[in-house]
């Protein structure tokens, strides 16, 4: 069974920018108080489904996300610990991507042949981008609910 940091990575390897339902609610500069009056539910609840919404009354949700003009695709369905998580893991390889990138073109510079290493990274690479077209996406299991 998949977890939901693995359905938050693969979100964000397919290039997804999800965001969460607390995010939904900052951009539109709404407090908790006025989001929740607005969307006729208690402070409590909204709270709670901004650290969680893989559960949300579904209801409640779509008046929420037109409050706050956002699409439901837009929306990470699920632990907001999560997609944060993957977030900071997706930084962090993009960051050692750039390194290596960097580390190749000092060889290169120093007339190193730099082909072999090139050839692994891309292995890596595709390696990596097939495990996580094979997992499925957290709008798709969301959907599935």
């Amino acid at each position: 069974m998949i977890n939901g940091l693995e359905l938050a990575r693969s979100s964000l390897s397919k290039g997804r920018h999800m965001i969460t339902l607390r995010e939904a609610r900052e951009n539109t500069f709404m407090s908790v108080d006025h989001a929740a009056r607005k969307a006729g539910i208690t402070v409590t609840r909204l709270k709670a489904w901004e650290i969680n919404c893989g559960n949300v009354d579904t209801y409640f949700l779509l008046k929420l996300l037109r409050v706050y003009n956002v699409s439901f695709s837009h929306v990470y369905a699920g632990k907001e610990a999560d997609l944060l998580q993957a977030r900071r893991e997706a930084s962090k390889m993009e960051k050692q991507t750039v390194d290596v990138a960097d580390l190749i073109e000092v060889l290169k510079q120093e007339g190193i042949n730099t082909s072999e290493l090139e050839r692994m990274v891309e292995e890596i690479r595709a390696k990596r981008e097939a495990e996580t077209k094979n997992r499925p996406n957290a709008l798709t299991l969301a959907s599935a609910r």
